[in-house]
């Protein structure tokens, strides 16, 4: 801990928990199963919204809207609004 910080012991109490917790392999293995979940879940989150998107603009160009403003109202590029059936 750098001596900027030394002086300040609510700093120092937190460093301690933060090595407490990083030394115990059993809160360690509960962090990293708890980082993994969050990472699913936004991935999950993003497909849908992704997917939902692809469906949205999929319409948009059944109805005879524009590359250009199906692109801008669903955040698709032109190339993936392209490959949409």
């Amino acid at each position: 801990m750098t001596t900027l910080l030394q002086d300040q012991p609510v700093v120092q109490q937190a460093y301690g928990k933060y090595q407490q917790f990083n030394r115990d392999e059993r809160m360690r293995a509960i962090d990293e199963a708890h980082q993994r979940f969050l990472n699913d879940q936004a991935s999950d989150l993003a497909e849908a919204r992704d997917s939902k998107a692809a469906e949205i603009a999929r319409n948009m160009k059944q109805k005879g809207y524009s590359t250009g403003d199906i692109a801008e109202m669903t955040g698709l590029s032109s190339v993936e609004i392209g490959r949409l059936g």
